[in-house]
């Protein structure tokens, strides 16, 4: 399962298929599939295994199996932009471990996402902190990697690039040495991050052409598109429009494609920064739809999210006439997510 993703969901369909109905193990198996899934880009069958598994463990009381699965919906509700949805869901994890006496370190890390989605990037860098912290003595244990990558993703948000650096190193260093292939990863893409953020270009793309070789064999499609959106921008930044361009558009078919709502709108403000030069329209109508979504989200994606969203809109304003421009703005603002998918789909 640390490898290819396809071949574990596999085994545990078929696991599923072969348990008994009141098999204790049945709901341990749901929940595992759901991970998978969710990481397989299959979202509405994540949260669909992730809920039957929840509530079949709850009728056996507080339990760390519980703490895990909901960790795991509520990730999978953030995914959605479901952050009303996320919150519920991970404040109920803190409860049942703080009930059986686990340590809440995935639950608390769980929160960190909540609040790094919502834009919360010092309230998630502390939780993330003490997560890691509380791992100390798991240097080599799957939670102590987890921690470890949520921080890292966290300083790479905050614009903490150099500090990025060294625990990304440090993450890689610890994935190879336990064969950790997904972290390492996630590893490899925050380098390509960080490198990008010092405006090391070539170094951040030749992170980002691993990560993505290796995104690909793992089958992680939730990953894949925004591996690939950030590839997409380097190499906007370095000028190749025409690569820029195909990887954007790939970018977008996997994001709707995997029900990746927070992945859509990153790959449509790309998409809206790549063809400001070229087509500054329709880059408006992509980024002013891409904020009234963000805006109607409830807090998703908030802070450098929106803030990015201003800069690139003022960016393409600039190319037009004001009142060309404040039509297109006003009729975009009243674009539904659905709606934004199908214009983004259209290509660059």
């Amino acid at each position: 399962v640390r490898g290819r993703l396809g071949e574990g969901a596999a085994w545990l369909e078929r696991a599923l298929e072969l348990l008994p109905a009141d098999d204790e193990a049945r709901p341990i198996a749901m929940a595992r599939l759901g991970s998978l899934e969710s990481d397989l880009g299959n979202s509405t069958r994540a949260v669909e295994l992730l809920v039957a598994a929840a509530a079949a463990l709850r009728e056996r009381g507080p339990h760390r199996d519980l703490v895990g699965t909901l960790v795991d919906l509520g990730a999978c509700q953030m995914f959605g932009n479901d952050m009303a949805a996320a919150e519920a869901t991970l404040q109920e994890a803190l409860a049942v471990g703080a009930a059986c006496g686990d340590d809440l370190v995935n639950a608390r890390g769980a929160l960190g996402g909540l609040a790094w989605a919502q834009g919360k990037l010092d309230e998630a860098i502390a939780l993330f902190e003490k997560a890691v912290d509380a791992c100390q003595s798991e240097a080599g244990g799957t939670r102590a990697l987890h921690a470890l990558s949520n921080l890292t993703g966290a300083y790479v948000d905050s614009g903490r690039y150099e500090e990025a650096l060294v625990k990304a190193h440090e993450l890689l260093a610890r994935c190879r040495d336990l064969g950790d292939a997904p972290t390492a990863c996630s590893a490899a893409f925050y380098l390509g991050l960080a490198h990008g953020g010092l405006d090391q270009l070539d170094q951040a793309a030749a992170h980002l052409e691993a990560a993505l070789a290796d995104v690909r064999l793992l089958d992680d499609r939730r990953t894949l598109g925004y591996i690939v959106t950030a590839l997409a921008e380097v190499r906007h930044r370095q000028g190749r429009r025409g690569d820029a361009l195909a990887l954007i558009d790939e970018a977008i078919r996997v994001a709707a494609d995997t029900e990746n709502a927070a992945a859509v709108l990153t790959a449509a403000l790309t998409m809206g920064d790549i063809l400001c030069e070229i087509d500054p329209r329709r880059a408006l109508t992509l980024l002013a739809g891409g904020r009234a979504v963000l805006d109607s989200a409830g807090g998703g994606m908030g802070g450098p999210a929106q803030a990015a969203f201003e800069v690139a809109l003022a960016a393409a304003r600039a190319r037009l006439d004001p009142q060309v421009a404040d039509a297109a703005v006003s009729a975009a603002a009243e674009l539904s997510y659905e709606a934004l998918v199908e214009i983004a789909l259209q290509g660059a």
